[in-house]
């Protein structure tokens, strides 16, 4: 009887419960596909707002949409781009999250709609060019509709509203079944009622009498809740497996910053000894030149004294061939140029000099990573796909910096306008689809230690 009087009652609560459950699920569903709409709307809305990006618009409320399409005429008629993919973006995430977390009560509700909160206001404020939009005067009131959306939507009266909805359809049920059958059905269905009514009476009873039992006779009377805690120390064991794996990934991460750190010293200190050597190189090269021009004087004063001495005995050189007098007068050709020395003169020097590597004045970037500037390590001397901006230095401490012109360049930059150029460009015209940048005034870079740092921006135009 102790384990059949259990079963009973989780029986007659799921026949009871089942039909306000499934009530309470859909309720639920529809509010979350509400607010989802809603919270899509109120970023669009706040996307309007932004007079930096996309200028003024027309309309920037869009109270009459009610739907997805609404949304997409509101974004053509303000110009607002590449919105309609924050939009299908954000309905996505919705999907998934219910998916994941079925909104059954409030709590799922909740989470889901929480987390599609978050997830709209990293897409629209995070990022080198959307961290101006925190300082928006619309962001607080955008961020207090978000959190009116998500309450209301938490704290819908579904109990109430589920009663309201089945008591009616039950009234309209009983009335119209008693007007088809004939005059003697009544009376059945009054009996039938009567039974309905006398089971109904005896689960109560049961339900109660069970609910005595395991009030009064059953120790301790906290079952139910040792059966949560299982549950509960489950989800702590999880909670605190996924932290021990971000705590990992972080150590990772500053392992690797620490790395790189090292290795950019190490290349720093590469670059000090090349071109320690490089010097070197330069001064060697400078000193043999030297001893060349000594050697080379040296040999211009000995020639003239071997000249005037008597022939030299014929045992003393090998014989010669006809053509060797020809080759014989071809050393005597430098010596005019020696003769010619005067003290206090610099020869040029016997070593070419083009051993000295050109200096480099041109380097790519692909955008500005510092923010108000470009980092020494992140230029490079030669373009490729991903560059955008061409440095040109004018000395040592100064250059200048433009959107470069191939089409690599160009469509990378337009791929996302507001990563790449709004930090560094000051805007002469909106971008348009199709268009072209093209660079009206460079702008103006200044070296401060490891950095070049933008002081005036450049000025480009769409054209």
């Amino acid at each position: 009887m102790q384990r059949l009087l259990p079963g009973i009652l989780m029986l007659t609560s799921l026949l009871v419960g089942w039909p306000a459950s499934a009530q309470r699920s859909t309720t639920y569903q529809t509010q979350v596909e509400t607010a989802t709409f809603q919270m899509l709307r109120a970023t669009v809305e706040f996307l309007a707002s932004d007079t930096k990006t996309f200028g003024y618009v027309s309309r920037p409320k869009c109270d009459d949409c009610t739907t997805d399409d609404d949304l997409q005429l509101f974004i053509k008629e303000n110009k607002l781009q590449r919105a309609d993919d924050l939009v299908r973006d954000g309905r996505r995430k919705s999907q998934d999250l219910q998916r994941r977390t079925p909104p059954t009560n409030p709590e799922n509700t909740n989470r889901v709609l929480s987390t599609l909160q978050t997830y709209l206001i990293d897409k629209v404020t995070a990022g080198i060019g959307r961290r101006h939009r925190l300082q928006l005067p619309a962001y607080s009131t955008y961020k207090a509709e978000l959190d009116r959306i998500v309450s209301e939507a938490v704290t819908v009266p579904v109990a109430d509203s589920a009663l309201a909805q089945n008591t009616p359809s039950e009234t309209e049920t009983d009335t119209s079944s008693s007007s088809l059958p004939p005059q003697n059905e009544p009376a059945m269905n009054e009996a039938q009622a009567i039974d309905y009514g006398f089971w109904a009476l005896c689960l109560s009873i049961l339900n109660l009498a069970g609910l005595l039992y395991l009030l009064f006779f059953k120790r301790p009377p906290a079952a139910p809740v040792e059966s949560r805690q299982p549950a509960a120390g489950e989800q702590i064991r999880e909670l605190s497996h996924r932290l021990k794996v971000v705590e990992s990934e972080r150590v990772k991460l500053e392992n690797r910053v620490k790395r790189l750190e090292e290795e950019r010293g190490q290349v720093q200190g590469l670059q000090n000894k090349v071109q320690a050597l490089e010097t070197a190189a330069q001064r060697t090269e400078q000193n043999m030149a030297r001893a060349a021009e000594a050697l080379s004087v040296a040999s211009g004063t000995v020639a003239p004294q071997a000249a005037s001495r008597p022939t030299q005995p014929a045992d003393t050189k090998p014989p010669v061939s006809p053509a060797a007098p020809s080759q014989a007068s071809a050393p005597a050709s430098p010596q005019p140029a020696a003769q010619a020395y005067r003290p206090g003169q610099s020869a040029a020097p016997a070593q070419p000099a083009n051993r000295i590597k050109p200096k480099i004045t041109t380097f790519y970037a692909r955008n500005a990573d510092l923010g108000d500037g470009f980092s020494v390590s992140s230029l490079l001397t030669a373009p490729d796909r991903d560059t955008v901006f061409e440095i040109q230095l004018v000395n040592d401490g100064q250059a200048e910096y433009r959107v470069a012109d191939n089409a690599d360049a160009q469509r990378m930059a337009l791929s996302d306008p507001y990563s790449f150029l709004n930090e560094t460009c000051m805007y002469m015209t909106q971008p348009q689809p199709g268009s072209r940048i093209r660079t009206d005034q460079p702008g103006k870079l200044a070296l401060q230690g490891e950095k070049w740092t933008i002081t005036d921006k450049a000025q480009i135009s769409f054209v």
